[in-house]
């Protein structure tokens, strides 16, 4: 869990994890004040730690993560971090789309090498995935691609 520092009310750093040196860690939910106080995080005059929730888009589109709008919430002691996004180009889409289908080609490259173990059938089947595979670029919108499945 992360937690926000703050001091004021006002965030002065996102900590990714606590400190494990300082208590056995292995799986915190959220620590009090005063827990956070007996490992040396708190107890200064004006500073607090607050759980972190980082909450994201929900969305199938590409879009491009931006700024993070941080909200502190003094009576539920949490902070709430929001991340905006944007909607990016066709032109970056159909870049996400070639990236995804290189790194399967490559991932599948082993299957048509004269030396690979498989049988002429599926050597076959998985030639026609790849020539699939190529043709993605031929869909009219990077954002509704159908994927032909991969070979069994």
């Amino acid at each position: 869990m992360q937690y926000a520092e703050l001091h004021n009310l006002k965030i002065v750093r996102i900590h990714a994890e606590l400190p494990t040196a300082w208590k056995n860690l292995s799986y915190p939910n959220s620590l009090s004040d005063l827990e956070l106080s007996d490992m040396a995080w708190s107890g200064n005059e004006g500073y607090a730690f607050y759980p972190y929730i980082e909450v994201t888009p929900d969305s199938n589109e590409f879009y491009r993560l931006s700024a993070v709008v941080n909200v502190v919430d003094a009576e539920a002691k949490t902070v709430t971090g929001t991340r905006t996004a944007e909607p990016i180009s066709d032109e970056d889409a159909w870049a996400i789309v070639r990236a995804m289908r290189n790194a399967e080609l490559t991932a599948t490259d082993w299957t048509q090498l004269p030396d690979s173990p498989l049988t002429p059938e599926k050597k076959a089947e998985w030639a026609v995935y790849r020539q699939a595979l190529r043709d993605v670029t031929t869909q009219e919108n990077p954002r509704e691609i159908v994927w032909s499945d991969p070979v069994a």
